[in-house]
């Protein structure tokens, strides 16, 4: 164990490391120093991603704001008569709203072109992208289904759908489309290997 430890402090001083070694050899990915520095590929500089997730998280904070602060008025719009806005309903609202706010975290993580913002931006994405299927399907059976008694109006079902829907495309047409936007980085200490 000595000798492992001890590589490991060679070969620290031959190389920088974009991260730290913890006693045992075990790397901290949560300090600093992993996320050192990388070159980030000019020819996938991720651009149009960071845009993309810069975009989405202003949309989140608009959303958010509307249904923490505002949820009569949130609500107003999707239900068939103001009887329906039970405080139950108000509370769910503000708590999805809560949910909203804490989605925007991986949206902002992945904005920076650093090792971890990079990294994180795939999963951030494969993440959403199976909350947007959960919320489509659940909201087309419902409409489908039960219509104007499912609690919200059909058309309040449908128009979530319609706005959930070009999103979960444009998540799917980068993720398997155009994976170069999602950018690519090399780390700076093994540029020339």
């Amino acid at each position: 164990m000595i000798s492992h430890q001890a590589s490991h402090q060679d070969i620290s001083k031959h190389y920088k490391m974009p991260y730290t070694i913890q006693p045992g050899g075990y790397i901290d990915p949560t300090s600093s120093a992993s996320s050192g520095p990388v070159e980030v590929d000019p020819s996938a500089p991720g651009s149009v991603m960071r845009y993309a997730l810069g975009f989405e998280t202003m949309a989140n904070a608009i959303g958010g704001t509307w249904m923490v602060f505002f949820p009569q008025t949130f609500l107003s719009m999707l239900v068939n008569s103001s009887s329906d806005i039970t405080p139950t309903a108000v509370t769910w609202t503000q708590v999805t709203g809560a949910l909203v706010y804490a989605l925007a975290t991986p949206l902002i993580l992945g904005i920076p072109n650093t090792r971890r913002g990079i990294e994180s931006r795939a999963p951030t994405y494969y993440t959403l992208a199976a909350g947007e299927v959960g919320v489509v399907a659940v909201a087309l059976y419902k409409a489908f289904v039960f219509g104007d008694d499912s609690g919200w109006s059909r058309n309040a079902l449908l128009a979530a759908s319609a706005v959930l829907a070009p999103t979960l495309a444009w998540r799917f047409y980068v993720l398997f489309g155009k994976p170069e936007w999602i950018g690519r980085y090399r780390e700076t200490a093994r540029k020339g290997q």
